[in-house]
């Protein structure tokens, strides 16, 4: 019974025969003589012992989820908030239980925002220090040739350089992977123009490439194709792929990214290298996050593995296909695929 209905029923049965008391008094009172004192006091007395016997529970149960609410607050909010029954009361302790849960999401969602950002500086400051380390070797060594007034050593710069662009594609990945890792990443879908964004991505790459004598080319088609994607997370991916090419190719060795849009609704990113490939046991597991082949292992050891993972994500969110197979070049053929003008479901 709700304890408003219970505090009225109890104050009417006793108000209601204290009035009809009054009422008999009244009409038994000779000449007109006021009643007494004594019989007014009776029922005010019950009345208000009626009153305070149904207020009573009201408060004692008002305590108790005083005391809930407390101890949930100094527990961080860890604890829940219950009170048994269907009255008022009740419905207000739900009410603070819901509350809390609420805070505790919050709470639970501030820690892993600030874990994500922990991982994420102590993986820029790991991944970036020994390329950079190597990269002041090899700056040094160029200035103490330039003192002696000797010749460059062209391999010292192509060295260099190397070590600058592994830097480069370091900070973009760990950008990209702590918005990825940060929840449920919100895509800022726009129609991008597919022939820009891979000539931006061969523009980014071709200058290490030339000096790693890797030859990087592209086969933009016409009219040029367009896709709803995020342009930032997409061009991260498809800058990931050709780096890989590049990167683990050998001298006058080739990488082309070739784009194809099909007569139906769909296009293609294929990224084609003539490089070692990759092993068919080390195929399967490319994508995972953390995972890094031979190759990349003897190229930085210490590197956390996530350009691959990342091209991997961004398809994933954007409904696009992504497949890894042996190129007929005798390197590896990745291929991003999806629909044209429109992109897949958010997964």
């Amino acid at each position: 019974m709700r304890l408003r209905l219970r505090m009225v029923l109890t104050t009417a049965a006793v108000v209601v025969p204290m009035v009809a008391l009054l009422g008999s008094l009244y009409e038994a009172d000779v000449g007109g003589a006021s009643m007494p004192t004594a019989l007014w006091a009776v029922p005010a007395a019950a009345l208000v012992i009626a009153v305070v016997a149904a207020i009573e529970p009201v408060v004692r149960r008002i305590r108790r989820l005083t005391d809930a609410v407390e101890l949930s607050a100094s527990a961080g909010y860890t604890g829940r908030v219950t009170l048994a029954g269907r009255d008022e009361v009740a419905d207000l302790a739900r009410a603070f239980d819901a509350a809390s849960r609420e805070v505790r999401i919050q709470l639970a969602e501030k820690g892993r925002r600030e874990q994500v950002l922990r991982q994420f500086l102590g993986n820029t400051t790991h991944d970036v220090m020994i390329p950079l380390t190597v990269l002041q070797g090899h700056l040094a060594a160029l200035q103490g040739k330039l003192a002696a007034g000797e010749a460059i050593d062209r391999a010292v710069v192509v060295s260099a350089m190397d070590e600058a662009h592994y830097i480069a594609s370091i900070l973009h990945n760990l950008a990209v992977v702590a918005k990825l890792d940060a929840g449920e990443p919100q895509l800022q879908r726009v129609m991008v123009d597919l022939n820009a964004l891979v000539a931006r991505v061969i523009g980014r790459h071709r200058p290490i490439a030339r000096q790693l004598g890797v030859s990087l080319d592209s086969a933009p088609p016409e009219p040029p194709p367009t896709a709803l994607a995020d342009v930032t997370l997409l061009e991260q991916a498809v800058s990931n792929l050709v780096y890989n090419a590049v990167r683990h190719n050998k001298p006058g060795g080739h990488v082309a990214v070739i784009l194809e849009a099909d007569e139906g609704a769909s296009f293609k990113i294929r990224v084609v290298d003539d490089g070692p490939g990759i092993p068919a046991h080390e195929l399967a597991r490319i994508t995972e996050r953390g995972f890094r082949g031979d190759a990349a292992r003897s190229r930085a050891p210490e590197g956390q593995g996530l350009g691959l993972h990342i091209t991997h994500r961004v398809a994933a969110l954007h409904g696009f296909s992504l497949t890894f197979a042996a190129s007929e070049y005798g390197g590896l053929e990745v291929v991003l695929a999806g629909p044209r003008g429109a992109g897949g479901s958010h997964k």
